[in-house]
């Protein structure tokens, strides 16, 4: 037998033996229970200094938008100060976050600004942005999912301009 065939044949008995062949496994995709953990946990989680709010929802793989319809949205009692959104997703590759900010203007009136942060990777922690409005009255969230299914997680992070 050539070494190719012996090899070939080695990996057929591992495979059978149910041990993991390098470069043969699918990659992990995470279920609806790890999903469902991943959002509690983040819920559950003791909120920052300076946290005015928090946000999570679900995404599936290339959605437009997340599966929470348009958002969540965050209603702000005293027109703070929000200095960051501290940001984070769970699942294959990246996902894509919206923030829409409400803020009071000079005039009385309302100013809304959207901001779109691409290409977050999951998995790999909190990646914090900047936002800097006062007056704001109002912080919507939403999140879609690039690689996969998975969640995204967000944090409105007040605090004194300057």
């Amino acid at each position: 037998m050539s070494s190719t065939g012996a090899a070939a044949a080695r990996a057929a008995i591992l495979l059978l033996l149910g041990v993991p062949v390098a470069g043969c496994s699918a990659p992990d995709v995470p279920t609806d229970d790890a999903i469902t953990l991943w959002m509690d946990g983040h819920l559950a989680e003791e909120a920052p200094a300076g946290s005015l709010g928090a946000a999570t929802g679900r995404f599936e793989a290339g959605d437009a938008v997340s599966r929470t319809e348009g958002g969540v949205v965050l209603l702000l009692d005293a027109a703070p100060w929000v200095e960051t959104i501290q940001l984070s997703c769970f699942g294959e590759g990246t996902a894509d976050f919206t923030v829409d900010v409400a803020a009071t203007s000079g005039g009385g009136g309302t100013e809304a600004t959207s901001i779109a942060y691409a290409d977050v990777p999951c998995g790999l922690g909190v990646q914090e942005e900047p936002i800097a409005v006062a007056g704001v009255t109002s912080v919507g969230v939403t999140g879609s999912g690039a690689g996969g299914a998975g969640a995204w997680h967000a944090v409105v992070i007040g605090g004194k301009p300057g």
